[in-house]
């Protein structure tokens, strides 16, 4: 999928939850595995920051990152980038120097998508379930050109 933005938004009524919205363009799927997908279909993937499922958002969106980025694990990543300034360039939020110019907007990474766990209104199932995102990097030769 290639990222298209990111924006960091407050979910009015919801108390503490800050969520990242992000917006990703499928720009192929996998023939070995069966997809609702479609190439060329924009999707909306939510990154909860804070609130009741923070902690999972964080890990997937550094997960995500660390893919876009064309790392293969989190360690190798974060020799480049410790404080996490990059994923706060995705969203627009301030960035040191050295990391001025770095943009995630328009890279793709592989991701494989799983039914995750019912999501549960007041403890009673909603009839829908979490989605288990496994990303995996794009070699940097067969990125789009910036």
């Amino acid at each position: 999928m290639r990222f298209e933005e990111g924006d960091e938004i407050d979910i009015p009524g919801v108390g503490t939850r800050q969520t990242i919205h992000t917006e990703w363009e499928v720009v192929g799927v996998f023939d070995d595995e069966p997809t609702e997908h479609l190439e060329g279909q924009v999707l909306y993937i939510p990154f909860q920051v804070k609130g009741p499922r923070a902690a999972y958002s964080k890990k997937d969106m550094g997960s995500c990152v660390v893919a876009l980025m064309g790392f293969n694990t989190v360690a190798e990543y974060r020799e480049l980038d410790p404080k996490g300034a990059i994923v706060d360039a995705t969203i627009g939020a301030m960035v040191p120097p050295e990391f001025e110019g770095i943009t995630l907007v328009g890279r793709i990474a592989d991701v494989r998508s799983t039914k995750g766990k019912a999501v549960l209104h007041e403890g009673v199932p909603t009839g829908r379930n979490y989605t288990n995102m496994r990303w995996e990097p794009v070699p940097e030769d067969q990125q789009p050109e910036a």
